[in-house]
């Protein structure tokens, strides 16, 4: 073989090996074939256009349907109950404090929707964007734990499968309820499709060894509207903060060592 083309080898495997160490090998969450990577396969998906407007929210913190809990983490949601339950009492969520909260967001905020080639951008009125790509590449190997962490999707026919990873310890899982030290392995996978033409289903489904005994799924809907969605912003007449200016309950996990 000619110097030239183990010259061209090389450099073609060194390209592969930086492109992996940057993106993250493509795992098998990713679709071989990704739909949605072209303007034409785009025309092609499930019409999401349109303002979204949650139907219903339930805090986690309300009830007592069971959590599949830890003992640390179950210890936390049962002072988080009691908190809501007491007259005045006020879950001290991030939203207070001008805080993003994450991909829990979704349950609360008004969203608009956008595809583009090789990914889909969740747009909520709080201006908390995630991208979520949808272009066959795996998990980033240094990716920084964010707010909204790090999210890769594809198409399983005219349902759109999200799976994030890499969110940071303050980012919020359930309402007022911090990731905290399951950061370290939480994932959630939300399967979204229509399940009428204005009716958007969420099946949201967490995993962690950390925070939870077993998966935890529970299924959000959201509702198009003709109304677009109106500028959210946090910091503006922010009246939330309670007056001692101070949090009532550290909603973090305590440390399990």
């Amino acid at each position: 073989m000619s110097t030239r083309k183990n010259i061209l080898r090389a450099t073609v495997s060194g390209a592969l090996v930086a492109a992996v160490a940057i993106f993250g090998a493509p795992g098998a969450f990713g679709a071989d074939s990704p739909q949605g990577d072209t303007w034409q396969s785009i025309a092609k998906l499930p019409d999401w256009s349109g303002s979204w407007r949650p139907d219903r929210f339930v805090s986690d913190n309300q009830g007592d349907y069971p959590i599949p809990l830890t003992p640390p983490y179950a210890k936390v949601l049962a002072e988080l109950r009691r908190i809501t339950r007491t007259p005045g009492g006020d879950v001290p969520s991030n939203t207070k404090w001008c805080i993003p909260i994450g991909p829990s967001q979704t349950r609360l905020s008004m969203y608009e929707y956008a595809f583009t080639p090789g990914q889909v951008v969740m747009l909520p009125e709080t201006n908390e964007v995630r991208h979520i790509f949808t272009d066959g590449r795996g998990h980033r190997a240094d990716h920084k734990p964010t707010f909204a962490g790090d999210s890769i999707g594809h198409w399983e026919g005219d349902t759109l499968v999200i799976e994030t990873v890499a969110m940071q310890p303050g980012s919020e899982w359930l309402h007022g309820f911090k990731t905290g030290e399951a950061a370290a392995d939480m994932r959630l996978v939300e399967r979204m499709r229509l399940s009428a033409p204005n009716k958007l289903e969420i099946v949201n489904t967490y995993y962690s060894k950390i925070a939870l005994t077993e998966p935890y799924t529970f299924t959000l809907t959201k509702t198009r509207v003709p109304t677009p969605m109106s500028e959210d912003i946090c910091a503006q007449n922010n009246r939330d903060i309670n007056g001692k200016g101070g949090q009532m309950f550290n909603t973090t996990p305590p440390p399990l060592r």
